[in-house]
């Protein structure tokens, strides 16, 4: 693995790296009252500063946040191998998304003055990653046994696939999928490619799911703010699920409409 971990996650650890070293020790002293080499965040007599550290990158704080990023770099890294391998991209978005939950709930549950802090954001954090690296290598290899069956949706006034692997809406009644077909798509699914399509779409969690449908419904973004609510995320990692969401449907949707 490189020493620069893929996008986004590496985005956020060039922000660090990329400090001179009177830059990065003036941030340091800043954020835990010493300088980058005596901090030792990642050691037990660094628990306080490290503590301090995570309470500064709750609060979005752009350096505490890199920082933080670049020191359980390799933790991550080991723990995602295969996910890394798999695909690097999910792994950058993934890893981002865990280490800003994490350090959400490090403060609502009260940590950052414990001793333990870093074990605490350590293990909650490998344990995400593991559970969402086994769910994601395992539907790798299961679209890697599969035959693609695809669907032409362009006859359709409700289109699925854009360019650039976009959804586009079209009309509808605000119906669930599973339910019964959009609306304009009844005359151009069978019930085998419309069960193909729900199956696919199964793949993905069920925030990202939800938000692929609202958008296909109406096309308005205005419900993602109410999805990522009630599946107690951010707006953003919402959006994150449901650009990867895209990325992952487009091979499958590409391919329907070649088949067709």
């Amino acid at each position: 693995m490189s020493n620069v971990p893929p996008a986004p996650y590496g985005l956020v650890t060039c922000r660090w790296t990329r400090l001179s070293d009177d830059d990065r020790d003036a941030h340091a002293l800043r954020l835990v009252g010493t300088t980058a080499a005596k901090a030792r965040i990642g050691e037990p007599e660094g628990a306080a500063r490290y503590g301090r550290l995570v309470e500064a990158a709750a609060t979005g704080d752009p350096e505490a946040i890199a920082w933080l990023a670049w020191s359980h770099r390799p933790k991550l890294a080991h723990r995602g191998h295969d996910l890394y391998r798999a695909d690097p991209a999910e792994w950058g978005s993934v890893c981002l998304e865990i280490l800003y939950s994490t350090v959400r709930q490090a403060v609502a549950a009260d940590v950052t003055s414990s001793r333990w802090c870093r074990r605490w954001m350590v293990q909650r954090m490998c344990a995400q990653l593991a559970r969402h690296a086994r769910t994601e290598c395992d539907r790798v290899r299961r679209e890697r046994t599969c035959t693609m069956v695809h669907l032409d949706t362009a006859s359709a006034s409700r289109r699925w696939v854009g360019p650039g692997g976009g959804m586009r809406p079209g009309p509808s009644a605000g119906r669930r999928l599973e339910e019964s077909p959009p609306h304009g798509f009844a005359a151009a699914v069978t019930p085998e490619l419309r069960d193909a399509l729900i199956e696919a779409l199964a793949q993905v969690d069920v925030a990202a799911r939800e938000a692929l449908v609202a958008l296909a419904d109406d096309g308005s973004p205005g419900q993602l703010q109410a999805i990522a609510d009630r599946h107690h995320i951010s707006a953003a990692a919402l959006r994150q699920r449901l650009h990867r969401a895209r990325r992952r449907l487009q091979p499958q949707l590409a391919g329907w409409m070649a088949a067709a």
